[in-house]
């Protein structure tokens, strides 16, 4: 459009100039237009907006690659640690770790001994039979192999427990904990005795003024209703007749040692010493016998002192009752029984409930 105004505005100039007229002059104003209105004059603005999207996208794989190489992989090696590595490096920093205050206090593996809780009595034990190779097994199940046999038989034992008594009182440390008493003082309640000689004699030993031990909490009587006797034994323990004969009870510890109290028959009314020689031990050495004498019992204890036998007499040492009264101590898996004192207070203990029971 410019260049046509230019050019009429020429036109007339010349016509003007061969006529001899002078051309008008032209005080208006003529704006042009801008040059970068002007087609093709405008400049591309595409190129930075390429450099600028090429930088976003150096940066998104730089933070990319970053991410993986700091989080990734460090993460990588922790789930890929087995659990037997695991166990492992636990045991090593157990091994470590140093032991406070509290736990050095703690008994050693070998005098470590369970706390007594009740538990439930122990079942009638049996002696185990070995079975032979192919033969069955006495539920009737399929035939034990020679390879099964050979496993259980490298199978480990139990470990065994040591009987602690730290202060030398005649109270095991696990006993001390049966009756409250202080396992590092001999005497807990200062009246001269000490803990073991006043539970053995069926007193409190953690009061001086002679209270008895049957008022104290710490055991409980009880009582056979077809034998008419009756004894103590730790509250914390069990008892129950192993069938409805009554013939034998079993009073039981929660370490698994018990005490079985049976009731043998006596047809010739022997003394405690000669039933002890003809149907326990005939070659036994009467002079290793502890002989035994109160609550008009006469009794016998065997040489290792863990299994005594009474029998009821009368004023003048004969005996009045057709049987024995056994008491046999089961260490079970103890190296030295935990409860030798507990036994002797349990046989101090015993004495009939019904004299019409004896002729």
């Amino acid at each position: 459009m410019f260049d046509l105004l230019e050019e009429e505005l020429s036109t007339k100039e010349e016509s003007s100039r061969a006529s001899g007229k002078t051309p008008p002059s032209i005080d208006a104003v003529v704006y042009a237009m801008p040059e970068k209105f002007r087609r093709g004059a405008t400049k591309s603005n595409a190129k930075p907006i390429l450099i600028i999207a090429v930088i976003f996208l150096l940066l998104a794989v730089t933070g990319g690659i970053l991410f993986f190489v700091f989080y990734v992989q460090n993460d990588a090696p922790q789930s890929s640690i087995s659990v037997e590595e695991e166990q492992s490096v636990a045991v090593e920093e157990q091994q470590e770790k140093p032991l406070s205050e509290e736990d050095s206090q703690q008994p050693t593996e070998e005098e470590q001994v369970p706390s007594d809780e009740p538990s439930a009595p122990l079942p009638e034990t049996e002696t185990p039979v070995a079975l032979e190779p192919g033969t069955e097994t006495p539920s009737g199940s399929e035939p034990l192999s020679e390879e099964t046999i050979q496993e259980e038989a490298t199978q480990p034992q139990l470990p065994t427990i040591v009987a602690v008594d730290s202060d030398q009182d005649g109270l095991t440390d696990t006993e001390e904990r049966l009756y409250n008493t202080n396992s590092q003082i001999q005497d807990t309640d200062g009246d001269g005795f000490t803990d073991g000689e006043e539970v053995e004699h069926l007193f409190d030993p953690i009061r001086p003024d002679g209270a008895r031990l049957e008022i104290s909490g710490r055991v409980t009587p009880y009582t056979n209703p077809t034998f008419s006797y009756s004894l103590y034994y730790p509250s914390s323990w069990s008892a129950r007749a192993v069938n409805d004969s009554d013939r034998e009870v079993v009073i039981s510890s929660a370490l698994g040692e018990f005490i079985s109290v049976k009731v043998q028959d006596n047809p010739q009314t022997l003394g405690a010493i000669d039933w002890y020689i003809a149907l326990v031990d005939p070659s036994a050495d009467t002079s290793q016998l502890q002989s035994l004498s109160f609550n008009n019992w006469s009794g016998v204890m065997a040489p290792d002192g863990l299994a005594a036998y009474f029998v009821k007499t009368d004023e003048t040492g004969g005996v009045i009752a057709p049987y024995v009264y056994s008491f046999l101590y089961n260490q079970n898996t103890s190296a030295q029984p935990q409860f030798q004192t507990t036994f002797r207070m349990m046989l101090r203990s015993f004495v009939f409930t019904d004299l019409s029971f004896v002729r």
